[in-house]
């Protein structure tokens, strides 16, 4: 479980690979199971397997994702996936300047004030986060920023327990947002001077029930949220509108 390491707050891709050159993105949706291949070839990255599926139902899931998998031509058998929904909490709170260490044994005490959860029943992970340019004042700096995630351990192990029935490998459950900012990154990485590192940029992911929206500066998180307007809220207006029942 990791939301980050760094500045990007999320793992980049490169580390992720290992020895074996090659890493699944598996994204486990509403509607539809999607994964795609990434394979090192020297300093760049070929895509060498992809494949979707519609779900279902929840009952069917691991049977899609077995689908997805035999369709796509992947043969890796380690992914990297993603969590959101309710049960996924991000806060970017202020905490007194400590170690990082500090921080880790902090947040299992101030967690409380900030996630409607009991914190036993929740993972935790957080990253330090750079100064997002606010007048210097002496109570700031005392302060850090903090980006903190917590996601409920059942939903977390639900994806365990999805992904390894098949036989497959999880290196990273990241959060959906911050997956991302991690395909962004990685995009302005293979093509540079696509991003003007003073830029704010929005990252906008529509999905079927829900949209996930991340404000990036320089590759840092600067604000997040998932909405609950998404693709079917388009559909349905979009029927209304022209006075059908079903818009293909």
């Amino acid at each position: 479980w990791d939301v980050g390491r760094g500045r990007t707050l999320i793992p980049s891709v490169g580390p992720m690979l290992g020895k074996k050159k090659s890493l699944v993105g598996l994204d486990i949706g509403t509607n539809e199971v999607k994964a795609i291949e990434l394979t090192q070839a020297g300093d760049h990255l070929k895509v060498t397997g992809f494949g979707h599926a519609p779900v279902q139902s929840k009952d069917s899931l691991k049977d899609t994702i077995a689908e997805v998998f035999r369709r796509s031509g992947i043969r890796t058998k380690r992914v990297a996936t993603a969590v959101s929904g309710r049960a996924v909490i991000v806060r970017y709170i202020n905490m007194m300047k400590m170690s990082d260490d500090e921080l880790r044994s902090a947040l299992r005490f101030e967690a409380d004030k900030y996630i409607p959860f009991q914190v036993d029943e929740v993972v935790l992970d957080c990253a330090k986060l750079p100064d997002f340019g606010e007048a210097p004042s002496p109570e700031a700096e005392k302060e850090m920023k903090v980006l903190l995630v917590a996601v409920k351990q059942t939903l977390i192990d639900e994806h365990l327990q999805a992904i390894q029935s098949l036989g497959l490998v999880p290196t990273v459950i990241d959060v959906d947002t911050f997956a991302l900012g991690n395909a962004f990154e990685l995009n302005s990485l293979h093509s540079p001077g696509v991003e003007d590192e003073e830029k704010v940029i929005a990252l906008v992911d529509i999905g079927s029930v829900k949209t996930n929206i991340n404000i990036i500066k320089n590759n840092t998180s600067y604000f997040s949220r998932e909405v609950y307007l998404a693709g079917n809220d388009f559909t349905e207006a979009i029927a209304r509108r022209l006075g059908t029942d079903n818009v293909e």
